[in-house]
């Protein structure tokens, strides 16, 4: 995945989820440890995947959604 801004996602997820819901989850996953925000050199906030979550989305991608639910 690559790196993201809010408004992108927000964009993205506007037929499916208001702004605040996609805000929350956001927020939720970098509480988790799962992506982290950061200022790129624009000084724009960016969200980027950490190594949890890399792993997390690798495991996704490799065995699909029903290993995530069976992970320790």
């Amino acid at each position: 995945m690559d790196d993201f801004n809010i408004e992108w996602l927000i964009e993205r997820c506007k037929d499916q989820f208001d702004a605040e819901i996609t805000t929350s989850a956001v927020t939720n996953l970098v509480d988790k440890g799962l992506i982290e925000q950061y200022i790129d050199e624009d000084g724009n906030f960016k969200f980027t995947l950490t190594d949890l979550g890399r792993s997390i989305a690798k495991k996704l991608e490799e065995d699909g959604l029903d290993s995530f639910w069976d992970a320790d």
